[in-house]
């Protein structure tokens, strides 16, 4: 069940999902086509699993079969639910780094989320591009080690902002606030909650190395509960059957 201030975190191992038998027969024809058009192993391998998690896990809310959920996609390309009978004001938005993907459900609330891996990155271009100077200032008082910690989790959040307000990342309402300052408990695995108006911030660490953060516009906190998505969320190869499916873009 979903309610109006409720937000739900979805996290899948990919790598564990893609060992599943016949996933391939819970995608749309487009998703199969692009599936294949794929040339690295790695990628199908990603994109398959991914795909279908996200198909299973939306059926859960829609009481839908999997394949039968159909997107579209707004101008900045994020996607949207595009089935007339099964939309529900349901939201969601999902990131992917490494074998993780995360994926975030709302009722009604524009929503946005990222994960990233924490490791070494060249920030000079983001942080003159994106962050204000007092962002800059910040990030360079920190300790060596855990400045690279600290920025991962500020670029997650302008990230899950962005997304959640439906611009590009020199949006306004994404470059409010000063992130870095914010984030410097954040970075060490906290599960806290900020605000950036008029959308709210949830920050958590996915795994080991990999920093999380959700962004809703919504005006209190959220009500925030974590799901593990597993093998046995996927439907028995008795329930995957082929059949018309509805094409589209997905």
């Amino acid at each position: 069940m979903l309610e109006h201030s409720d937000l739900h975190l979805w996290r899948v191992d990919l790598d564990l999902i893609g060992q599943t038998a016949d996933l391939e027969q819970i995608l749309s024809i487009d998703e199969r086509a692009r599936y294949h058009r794929l040339l690295s192993p790695e990628k199908r391998a990603s994109f398959l699993a991914g795909r279908a998690s996200l198909r299973v896990i939306l059926a859960k809310y829609l009481h839908h079969l999997p394949q039968a959920i159909r997107f579209e996609y707004n101008e900045t390309g994020k996607p949207f639910l595009a089935n007339s009978k099964c939309v529900l004001n349901i939201r969601f938005n999902l990131s992917h780094s490494g074998q993780w993907m995360v994926m975030g459900v709302s009722k009604e609330a524009d929503l946005g989320v990222d994960i990233e891996e924490v490791r070494p990155v060249k920030k000079t271009w983001a942080l003159e591009k994106l962050f204000t100077i007092e962002e800059r200032e910040s990030l360079a008082e920190l300790p060596e080690e855990e400045k690279d910690a600290a920025f991962i989790a500020a670029w997650t959040e302008l990230e899950a902002a962005t997304k959640a307000d439906g611009v590009g990342l020199s949006g306004n309402q994404a470059r409010q606030g000063n992130r870095v300052n914010s984030m410097e408990d954040y970075s060490k695995g906290s599960h806290a909650f900020s605000r950036i108006n008029p959308i709210q911030i949830t920050h958590f660490q996915l795994a080991p190395e990999f920093l999380g953060c959700a962004a809703i516009k919504c005006d209190e906190n959220p009500h925030v509960k974590f799901y593990e998505f597993s093998i046995d969320d996927l439907p028995k190869n008795s329930f995957v059957k082929e059949q018309p499916l509805i094409n589209g873009e997905g």
